[in-house]
């Protein structure tokens, strides 16, 4: 079932660029939420338009998310079960001569939550592999890797702590036209201001550059995002996350009326966590992202949910979020 799901979000985005335009509200700005990859660099998603000169836009955004991943061997043990709130601060800034520039200014709370019940029952319903959720207890918090006997990493305190602030910025290099996408050049620097013992840094900064387009069809548009990014990686996981890494995000946006679309949006990377070869460590994270975004200026907002499409992958078992931006100035 979730490869029929897979393949017709990668239709729904790959058909909006052929689609027969409105103005488009873009992707949805919501990245892969695993604890470590969230505590690497990382673009969120966003469309080649930039705010006009000296116009700035407030966005507060809230993800919540149950998270579950078991790897049992007895070289490599590894488990990240927690229910994780991310709250993140998001203004931008347009600067003119088509730049725009912001800064994320997340914060987390890990706890052991309620949804565990509700996720078995629901993987249990349509037939979906429960990962391992059985073996332990429910609305627990525990996160431990550990390597031939050794303990690499490990924490499981609850509580709101500050994770890894990052500057971006942006540049539109072609503006769309009937025949081409707008397309623009992204770039972000990461610092390492979360806690690397209770898991929300990694404790070294990171960069990335990256593109970004999109194209518009009357009701229909059409976004697209690839990033290649490096990172100062997490000392005790030394060994065991890939440096650079590349990471994209596909979405088709169908506007219902002038204030509301609907969207289905992919985001993945290649795989951010290496050795023993052990799913769901190794492998490459995938997430489908279903939802709407509105706009009544000055006001716009969205609402979704993502779903780890692969079921073995580091990408987390559901995500729900909920986004308002607010914009002033010229």
């Amino acid at each position: 079932m979730k490869f029929c799901v897979l393949v017709f979000g990668f239709w729904f985005c790959i058909l909006s660029f052929f689609a027969h335009g409105a103005e488009g509200q873009g992707p949805f700005s919501h990245r892969i939420q695993n604890p470590l990859y969230l505590q690497l660099v990382s673009f969120n998603p966003e469309r080649a338009k930039v705010l006009p000169p000296r116009q700035i836009s407030l966005e507060l955004t809230q993800g919540y998310s149950s998270v579950f991943e078991r790897v049992a061997f007895p070289n490599f043990d590894y488990i990240s079960d927690m229910e994780l709130w991310r709250v993140a601060l998001v203004p931008k800034v347009g600067l003119g001569n088509h730049w725009e520039a912001g800064l994320e200014i997340p914060w987390m709370h890990i706890w052991g939550g309620f949804l565990d019940p509700f996720v078995s029952d629901f993987h249990n319903l349509f037939g979906f592999n429960n990962g391992g959720r059985q073996t332990v207890a429910n609305n627990g918090v525990n996160f431990h890797v550990i390597a031939n006997g050794v303990t690499a990493y490990q924490f499981n305190s609850e509580g709101w702590n500050l994770g890894e602030i990052s500057f971006f910025a942006k540049h539109l290099l072609l503006e769309e036209e009937e025949t081409r996408p707008a397309v623009a050049t992204r770039f972000v620097f990461k610092f390492p201001t979360g806690d690397r013992g209770e898991g929300f840094g990694s404790g070294n900064p990171g960069f990335g550059i990256g593109i970004a387009m999109e194209k518009h069809w009357d009701r229909w548009g059409a976004y697209l995002n690839g990033n290649y990014l490096v990172d100062g990686s997490n000392d005790l996981l030394d060994g065991l996350e890939y440096l650079p890494a590349f990471e994209w995000m596909g979405a088709g946006e169908f506007a219902l009326s002038k204030h509301w679309s609907a969207l289905m949006q992919l985001v993945g990377s290649t795989p951010r966590l290496k050795g023993y070869g052990y799913n769901p460590w190794t492998w490459a994270p995938l997430d489908l992202i279903l939802g709407f975004r509105g706009e009544y200026r000055p006001w716009s907002w969205q609402v979704g949910f993502s779903e780890d499409v692969l079921s073995r992958g580091p990408s987390i078992d559901f995500t729900g979020w909920i986004t308002v931006a607010y914009r002033f100035g010229h």
